[in-house]
């Protein structure tokens, strides 16, 4: 019973925009949030001017009260993969997601798409397909020599960046005699790869590495097990080394202190 009361008590703080109908629990995050609604709003009004009086959606006396509000609506809404937004945090993370990448693909070859992303530093992300392969191992094996390919192509046009695969697959589970499937994915960290590297050992130290992951998803108490493959997807980012230089000048406040010896060497070899 104190535990009802305690969540009643805790809906009843929360404080819900007038506007977009998000909630906060903190009225600070909310006038933030209304101060950042309100700047938008003013620019969406800047940007209206009536036909008749020259006026902005707040100055205009020739459009009543809701069609004043379903062009803000429509205005302030972004418009997605046949989705609407009312918010930019709302689109980044469609942005990011599984859905905007699949409706965003291009055939690059047979069997791999190239995919629109909004990460930053992102030169090219591709998914492969599965070809109707019964395992990991035998996937990932088949598309070795793909993966290798778009890897070798890129850094022949930049030299060096970062690897990373991420592995999508279906697992199910039995759950009151109901069987549940679900899409889970396993990712590896970022590898740097330049033009002396050898892809085929790069590839096979990622693929191990998925491969451990989906072995210890099935074997800890999650009751899922292994049905079928979806798609492999690699990720292609810049990297940039940091050059070497025979002198850097120290910053002012550190300069200032008098308490760090930094040479000035004249020989640049």
């Amino acid at each position: 019973m104190a535990e009802l009361e305690q969540h009643s008590s805790s809906l009843s703080t929360l404080i819900i925009c007038s506007y977009c109908s998000q909630v906060f629990t903190r009225r600070a995050n909310m006038k933030r949030h209304m101060a950042n609604m309100k700047r938008h709003i003013n620019r969406i009004h800047k940007c209206y001017l009536c036909e008749k009086c020259g006026g902005t959606l707040e100055t205009c006396v020739h459009i009543d009260r809701e069609t004043k509000r379903q062009r803000l609506d429509a205005a302030a809404s972004i418009e997605c993969c046949n989705l609407s937004f009312i918010n930019q945090r709302q689109y980044k993370n469609h942005l990011r997601s599984q859905t905007h990448a699949a409706n965003t693909a291009q055939i690059f070859e047979q069997g791999v798409y190239k995919m629109q992303t909004s990460f930053n530093n992102r030169i090219a992300s591709y998914r492969i397909v599965d070809c109707g392969t019964t395992d990991i191992s035998t996937f990932l094996e088949s598309v070795k020599t793909k993966v290798c390919k778009l890897i070798r192509n890129t850094i022949f046009q930049l030299k060096s960046l970062k690897v990373q695969f991420e592995l999508f697959a279906f697992y199910a589970k039995f759950n009151n005699d109901e069987e549940h499937i679900e899409l889970e994915s396993f990712k590896t960290k970022y590898v740097v790869v330049v033009e002396s590297t050898i892809l085929e050992d790069i590839f096979d130290k990622l693929a191990d590495i998925i491969k451990t992951k989906s072995d210890e998803f099935q074997e800890k108490d999650s009751g899922f097990a292994f049905t079928k493959m979806s798609h492999l997807e690699v990720n292609l980012n810049s990297f940039k080394p940091i050059e070497g230089s025979s002198y850097i000048k120290l910053p002012p406040n550190i300069e200032a202190k008098k308490a760090c010896i930094n040479i000035k060497s004249r020989d640049d070899n």
